[in-house]
């Protein structure tokens, strides 16, 4: 990780190995928070290539997990309510909230989210 650090605080673009090593550390919880974080913040003072973002996309994809609700029959109309995070603003949880209101429209809601990180609250801290 300490060299994935160095090297987009270099500015340097990382390549498609380096993408998914990064993705991989970033994921794991033996890694410690601090690294993660100098790592995102070096990767955003550099800026993020549209090459980067889609190699992530790709490399998170890849680890994703199947919620297993394929098999699943919902009554009635079904949503999937997620937040994108990253305002910057440090606003509410808009997402969150929404599939209250949603739900209470009749509607059934499949909701995923994670902890603030550049809010007040995600998701997770919300129904928590």
């Amino acid at each position: 990780m300490d060299a994935l650090i160095q090297h987009v605080e270099d500015g340097q673009e990382l390549s498609s190995r380096e993408i998914d090593v990064a993705a991989e550390m970033l994921l794991n919880e033996a890694v410690s928070d601090e690294k993660k974080a100098r790592f995102l913040k070096g990767l955003t003072t550099k800026g993020e290539t549209a090459t980067e973002v889609a190699g992530f996309v790709e490399s998170f994809l890849d680890r994703a997990v199947d919620p297993g609700v394929s098999g699943m029959s919902f009554d009635g109309p079904t949503i999937d309510v997620c937040g994108t995070g990253g305002d910057k603003l440090n606003l509410f949880n808009v997402s969150t909230t929404s599939m209250f209101v949603i739900a209470a429209g009749g509607a059934t809601v499949v909701k995923h989210g994670n902890r603030g990180i550049t809010s007040k609250s995600g998701g997770a801290d919300v129904l928590e």
